[in-house]
Formats: structure tokens, C-alpha cells, sequence
């Protein structure tokens, strides 16, 4: 029976982390949790602390880990992690498994990224990553991680909490693994959980609407922290906005944002000409909206739940500074059979709303938001009812 449950991740704890993971419904059945934090590790200096209390410990180096890991009774405690597999946490995942820690991964927030499909266009991947010497040096030390994975060096996941058929891919490295030898728990996805407790939820706005899914792309601190070079925010905005007059004249709507939640210079500076901004809202807001203007958020979820219409939106700068996100936009725009605009280029007569495809919108919801099996049920008590299963 399990009696404690260790959240282990590579950020500081925040309000948001409780409440996805259910600390509250495992503190009710009088299970034990604790937070070990990992952000010391492997953002040293950039992660600031959000909360402080005495289940949250600081783990600064793996010999802290280990000693850590020691004082459990590792029969009666799961280690449930929310870090993906790969080489560069390959450290972390050898201590779980030579400690024959039972570990539990919640895989939910899977997004459609694009893979070559074709020969060729495997083997243009291929020649792209040996031209590449950073390309194939993660390739290399990834095919080793699977390798440990696969040899059972580094210990399968034995419990999948799973969103979706294609959650599963969020472990990481060998999730096929996983998929194959793991206990696979069919949960719903966050947005899902939210979709239904947000059904009955009073309108906000009294006009007709559009919503904005912002992901505060110039400044997301998560942008920093893995390194990833992104768009300069001057532009960014002054085209989002000229585009957001085009489609207010063009279909005689207001413009609302639903900001990121780290959007904080949104509380310091107007960044969208005086238009509403809400946080926390999302999903209020999509289900009243007459149409959704995104990118490539994971909250699409709202619009495809709702069966709204969604205008996919790029830009030149994004294109040329992260062709890996331009790249996702676009393949989210092709299997949700949505209109792809260039913010930079576009006239408001190029403007097309395209109506929701049902069957895209009733795949993209079995493969990323819930299963047939979890759909009228609650993930948290799924997952707690499992906990005490165990």
C-alpha cells in the first residue's frame, strides 16, 4: 500500500503544480506528500522560489538526491516525476532505478508536432543532423538514454497516468517503452478537467468577442531557461495589433486576451492598445467567443472543445528566429484544418474563417484531451482512487 507520494521536478513548486497534481485529494486520504525540488540542479541561479513550506525540500546536488532517497521506505512511497526522459536528466532516472524507486509519470500535455513521414524526408532529417554537429550530438546521447531504457539500466515507469493515446509520448525518450510494459492509467487532460467544470460558468462579456490565446512569446521565462532565441517584442506586437484592427472591422468583433499565466509585464504595460486582457480565463472565454486566434498554445483544447472556429497565426520573425515553433504552428494548423495567416503580410480581404472540421477536432480530442474511458470521469479521483489501489 502506498502511504507517501514524492513529486519530483526540476522547478520550484507553485500553486498551479498543486493543483494539477492533486496535492489537496492525496493530503484528504491521509496520504503523505513531499516536493522535492530539483531546479537547483539544472537551472542553477535563473528559477526563483515560489512557495515555502515544510513538505518542499531544495535538493541541490545528486548526492543530496541519493541521501534523500535513502530514508524512504521505498516499499510504501511512489515517486511520481513531471520530467521528461532524456539524456540531460539520464542522472536523475539511473539513481531512481538503481534504488528500484517505484516512479510514476503523468503524461498529459502531449502536443501534434511534426514528424517526416516519408523516406525522404526521414533521411533529409538524418543528413540535416550529421551537417549539424549540436543536432548530432543530442541525437547520439538520446539513442544512448534509450538505450539504457531499453536495457533496463534506466527503469521503465512502473505507472503511466495518461491523457489522450498520444500523452504517452510526453515521457520523453523510449516512451514506446512505457506504452509496452508500464500500467497505463487513462486520465483526462488539464483543459479537459477544465472544459468540464467551467460548463455552467456565467458569460464575462456582454458584445460579441474573439479571444486572443496568448503565449507570451517574446518574454516566456521558459524561452530563457532552455536557451531558445526568440522574436523581438516592438514588432511583435505592433503587428499582432494591426491585425487584431483588421479582424475587428472585418467581422464586427472585439478582440479579448486571454493572457499567458507568466505574463507578468501584461500588469506593468499595456501591450494590446488598451484591449481587455484576463488571466485565468481561458476557458470562460473560448466558450462564448464567436472564433480563437492562436498560435500554437495547448489551450487550443478550449476551442476544439467548443467547437470554435480557430485562426492559426505565424509572422516572418518567427518563421526565421524559431522555425521549430513555425514548424509546430503550421502542423497544428493542418490537422485541425484551420486558416494559417502570416500577421506580417496580411490584408483584411485574405482574412478566412474556416468552420470547425468535426472529424479533425474529434481526433485531436481522443488523441491529446481524454479517452472514451475517462471523458465522464474526474482525473483527480481517477488518480487518487489508483494511489490507494496500490
Amino acid at each position: 500500500m502506498i502511504s507517501k507520494v514524492v513529486f519530483i521536478g526540476y522547478q520550484p513548486l507553485t500553486e498551479k503544480t498543486k493543483e494539477d497534481f492533486y496535492f489537496q485529494n492525496l493530503k484528504d486520504k491521509n496520504i503523505e506528500i513531499e516536493y522535492w525540488d530539483l531546479s537547483e540542479i539544472y537551472f542553477k541561479g535563473i528559477l526563483n522560489n515560489q512557495l515555502k513550506d515544510n513538505f518542499i525540500f531544495k535538493i541541490n546536488s545528486f548526492s543530496v538526491l541519493e541521501s534523500f532517497i535513502k530514508r524512504q521506505n521505498r516499499l510504501d512511497t511512489l515517486f511520481l516525476s513531471n520530467i521528461t526522459f532524456e539524456y540531460r536528466v539520464l542522472t536523475l532516472y539511473r539513481i531512481l532505478s538503481k534504488y528500484k524507486c517505484k516512479t510514476s509519470f503523468f503524461a498529459r500535455g502531449a502536443l501534434p508536432f511534426h514528424v517526416a513521414t516519408s523516406r525522404i524526408g526521414n533521411v533529409f532529417l538524418k543528413f540535416q543532423k550529421a551537417l549539424d554537429i549540436n543536432l548530432l550530438l543530442v541525437f547520439l546521447k538520446n539513442k544512448y538514454a534509450y538505450f539504457l531504457k531499453k536495457s533496463g539500466i534506466v527503469k521503465p515507469h512502473d505507472l503511466i497516468f495518461r491523457a489522450g493515446i498520444n500523452g504517452i509520448e510526453t515521457i520523453g525518450v523510449g516512451s514506446d517503452i512505457e506504452n509496452k510494459t508500464s500500467k497505463i492509467i487513462d486520465i483526462n487532460s488539464f483543459d479537459y478537467d477544465k472544459y468540464v467544470k467551467t460548463k455552467d460558468s456565467e458569460r464575462l462579456l456582454i458584445n460579441k468577442y474573439c479571444v486572443f490565446l496568448d503565449e507570451y512569446f517574446p518574454f516566456h521565462p521558459d524561452f530563457e531557461m532552455l536557451k531558445i532565441k526568440t522574436i523581438q517584442p516592438k514588432e511583435y506586437y505592433e503587428n499582432l495589433n494591426r491585425f487584431f484592427d483588421l479582424l475587428e472591422k472585418k467581422f464586427n468583433v472585439e478582440v479579448v486576451i486571454a493572457a499567458h499565466p507568466k505574463a507578468d509585464k501584461y500588469r506593468e504595460k499595456d501591450f494590446f492598445n488598451k484591449r481587455k486582457s484576463f488571466f485565468n480565463k481561458t476557458a470562460e472565454l473560448t466558450r462564448n467567443s464567436e472564433f480563437v486566434i492562436a498560435h500554437c498554445s495547448t489551450s487550443i483544447s478550449f476551442a476544439v472543445l467548443n467547437m470554435k472556429p480557430i485562426l492559426t497565426l505565424t509572422s516572418d520573425s518567427i518563421k526565421d528566429i524559431m522555425p521549430n515553433y513555425y514548424n509546430l504552428i503550421a502542423h497544428f494548423s493542418k490537422i485541425l484544418n484551420s486558416h494559417m495567416v502570416n500577421i506580417d503580410e496580411i490584408e483584411s480581404a485574405e482574412i478566412v474563417l474556416d468552420k470547425p472540421n468535426c472529424i479533425r477536432y474529434s481526433e485531436y480530442t481522443y488523441r491529446y484531451l481524454t479517452s472514451v474511458k475517462s471523458q465522464n470521469l474526474v482525473s483527480s479521483e481517477i488518480f487518487t482512487e489508483t494511489i490507494l489501489s496500490l
